[in-house]
């Protein structure tokens, strides 16, 4: 019968790293007794695996400015074509004629929530700290309710604080930890689905 507990099939790689550097620690103070380890591998592969989240980090900061940019240029993109919509109509007020090429106004639809859509988590600027932002889904949300969970199966998801915005800052999670998140808008009479989710290392 194993007397020794060894959980690592369960653990996160960041988890890993504080387990594997507590490990080390341990065998150092305690080496009367345990004086040659037969795995000298351990700080070179725990090493390996902090600098590769650090190239993580690098990438997310990478993919952070693609989106602004995206964003930027769908904002020109939206002008041109509202400029073609007031285009249009200076041309001719004929309804027949302008549902050839345009879409007409119509009868607001009732409210309905839809499902959160662009999730996108990122390290924040403190330790524990991790941002969050979303599409928003139009004046008829009254708030967004984020959830956090280990990235662990089966998932087990805590409410966060809800938020108004389409962006927030939830703090008081362990640093080296990943976590997975959702959110979902909610409404006067409805709740929308759950967005796709979004992992995020803590820093």
């Amino acid at each position: 019968m194993k007397i020794i507990r060894m959980p690592v099939a369960t653990m996160t790689p960041a988890q890993l790293v504080l387990e594997g550097q507590g490990l080390l620690d341990k065998l150092a103070d305690n080496a009367v007794d345990f004086p040659t380890p037969p795995v000298t591998d351990l700080t070179t592969h725990k090493g390996q695996l902090v600098a590769q989240f650090g190239e993580m980090a690098t990438l997310e900061g990478q993919v952070d400015s693609k989106r602004q940019q995206i964003k930027d240029t769908a904002a020109l993109v939206r002008d041109d074509m509202n400029a073609l919509g007031e285009w249009g109509e200076g041309v001719t007020e004929d309804p027949i004629k302008l549902a050839k090429v345009y879409q007409l106004r119509t009868a607001p639809a009732p409210s309905h929530m839809v499902k959160v859509e662009a999730l996108n988590a990122t390290m924040g600027d403190h330790a524990g700290e991790t941002d969050l932002g979303w599409h928003g889904q139009g004046k008829n949300v009254q708030f967004y309710e984020p959830q956090s969970s280990p990235d662990v199966m089966p998932r087990v998801w805590q409410n966060e604080q809800s938020c108004k915005g389409s962006k927030t800052t939830i703090g008081g999670k362990t640093s080296g930890a990943f976590i997975v998140w959702r959110v979902r808008a909610v409404g006067a009479n409805d709740t929308g689905e759950w967005s796709d989710i979004a992992l995020c290392l803590v820093p």
